[in-house]
């Protein structure tokens, strides 16, 4: 069976643990067993860069400058949606324009 994630920079490899790269020429940032502590270590580094980090969500990442989660919708134009406090705002946010652009 194949794992597939939605995360930037998280990788499954075919010895069962996630690999996580960072910001510039793939970096390299270590295996992790955990998809989420991977998720974390590319987060942090994101962070650390001075970079936006991208969501676990599609259409959807984090402003380091404004603290904020961002809602894109679908589209060449990625047209912003909003700003949120929560992920999860903006996750439901972007969720239903996918949903009414008929992108699943």
């Amino acid at each position: 069976a194949q794992v597939s994630t939605k995360l930037k920079g998280v990788h499954f490899q075919k010895n069962g643990k996630w690999r996580a790269e960072g910001p510039g020429k793939k970096r390299y940032l270590g295996c992790f067993v955990l998809e989420s502590d991977a998720a974390q270590a590319v987060t942090d580094a994101y962070l650390g860069a001075g970079r936006d980090v991208l969501g676990l969500h599609r259409g959807v990442h984090f402003h380091k400058r404004d603290c904020k989660w961002t809602a894109r919708g679908p589209g060449p134009r990625r047209k912003q949606l909003g700003s949120f406090v929560l992920e999860s705002e903006a996750a439901e946010v972007a969720r239903e324009a996918y949903r009414a652009a008929g992108v699943e």
